[in-house]
């Protein structure tokens, strides 16, 4: 039964390169899907973590200071692409309370309960958000892929005496 050639040799001679070259481009496995997917890698957890990210970031609450406050309550970071109504706060209607009321009720945390009070979403300061968190992430993959390489010292040529 005759040998089958290494996988890279037949890549490379269907591409018309060497078969150094073809093994240097599949890596030492000598699967190209594998070698491919280890590049890819980062970039699909960047396209996926980043957008879940931004709407994880809807679990945290406002901080609501003053009545006009509870009128446009923003929500998402880091920039805002939800705003709610949150005109009434613990069964007390905001705009009917008196200014010793409201200094007595606020400042107050209130979480995104899109179901109780009127809920907008912003889609272009959502891929504002995701942009910025996906460039942060980027930013991070790049540090870490530089501190992983190793430094290439170049030697001096010898000199002749």
């Amino acid at each position: 039964m005759a040998r089958s050639r290494p996988r890279s040799r037949r890549l490379g001679q269907r591409a018309g390169m060497s078969p150094e070259q073809a093994f240097d481009m599949v890596g030492r496995s000598g699967d190209a899907y594998g070698c491919m997917f280890k590049r890819a890698a980062p970039y699909l957890v960047l396209i996926i973590a980043a957008p879940l990210l931004v709407l994880a970031s809807l679990v945290i609450p406002a901080r609501v200071h003053s009545p006009a406050d509870a009128r446009r309550t923003s929500y998402g970071y880091p920039v805002h692409f939800a705003t709610s109504r949150v005109d009434s706060l613990g069964a007390v209607l905001v705009e009917t309370m008196t200014p010793q009321e409201a200094r007595t009720h606020f400042p107050v945390t209130v979480p995104l309960n899109p179901r109780d009070n009127p809920t907008s979403f912003d889609g272009r300061a959502f891929a504002e958000s995701t942009c910025a968190v996906a460039a942060l992430i980027l930013l991070v993959f790049i540090v870490i892929r530089a501190w992983r390489r190793p430094v290439r010292r170049h030697r001096r040529p010898a000199t002749g005496t």
